[in-house]
């Protein structure tokens, strides 16, 4: 069968967007749109790699080291590095993914045969219109964002939640509202904000002080219906979100502190808890 460039190249680029909507979706990651896309269009280039003809098992291992180290520059491009564990771990979902990926492949191809589905150094190419592939692209975004607001309005309707902020010795527990307008992302990290609107932490911090800045507190931009400001944001300590049946589930976020003239609270995205 004949490989078309353009076509090895549209269907490994829609491919990539996918897998990397689902990943994005399984750490609770936002990812920019600039990242989004050059990271898809780097992977859509490197399914050039399918036109490699392995011989023996030296040649094939050569190729298996070269898809891991291209899977990983996808993932450095379109997720900010900060540290090899971090690294190490979005990079362990991201080939997981993947691999379910090309296992549905696998099957559909064993399914329908190799005039559709030609799956060759661990790259796939799709045998089949353009548009065909534009089109099932498309539906299957739907139904993941279809899926995300579904999720999102029961998470919503499950009644109370706490949550729970600890940061060195120091533990503090407050209600928390579930609220999908919080879409606030750090721009350091590319990494969630959980809101904890709470005078006792922003003394605690003395966020209106310099000194907030020698704790791991940076500054980024937060806009309400009542204008723009600057809210401050750290990536260290943990929190956790205690659902209404007891279960606690551990957040992977950056935590913004407000001050507040009425009681604790926190706001976080429900997607966070999916």
């Amino acid at each position: 069968m004949k490989i078309y460039l353009d076509v090895l190249f549209i269907s490994n680029l829609l491919i990539s967007m996918l897998t990397l909507s689902v990943f994005s979706r399984l750490i609770h990651l936002k990812l920019s749109k600039r990242r989004y896309m050059t990271a898809s269009v780097f992977s859509g280039f490197s399914s050039l790699i399918m036109l490699i003809e392995p011989k023996g098992f030296v040649f094939s291992l050569g190729i298996t080291l070269i898809k891991l180290a291209l899977s990983a520059a996808v993932l450095l491009i379109a997720v900010r590095y900060e540290c090899i564990a971090s690294f190490l771990s979005r990079w362990a979902v991201f080939i997981t993914v993947n691999v379910i990926f090309g296992g549905i492949c696998f099957l559909l191809w064993d399914s329908f045969g190799g005039e559709t589905i030609i799956i060759k150094n661990y790259t796939v190419y799709l045998n089949v219109p353009i548009y065909l592939m534009l089109l099932c692209t498309a539906a299957a975004y739907v139904l993941i964002c279809i899926y995300d607001r579904v999720m999102t309005v029961r998470l919503g309707k499950m009644g109370s939640y706490k949550a729970v902020f600890t940061y060195g010795s120091r533990s503090i527990v407050m209600p928390a509202i579930c609220d999908t307008g919080n879409t606030l992302t750090d721009s350091f990290s590319g990494e969630p904000v959980v809101i904890f609107l709470s005078k006792r932490l922003y003394e605690h911090f003395q966020l209106g002080t310099e000194k907030c800045f020698s704790d791991g507190f940076h500054l980024i931009p937060y806009s309400t219906v009542d204008g723009s400001r600057l809210i401050p944001v750290t990536l260290k300590g943990e929190v956790y979100i205690r659902l209404n049946d007891g279960t606690v589930k551990h957040i992977r976020c950056a935590a913004g502190i407000l001050d507040s003239s009425g009681s604790d609270k926190a706001i976080f995205n429900p997607i966070l808890i999916l």
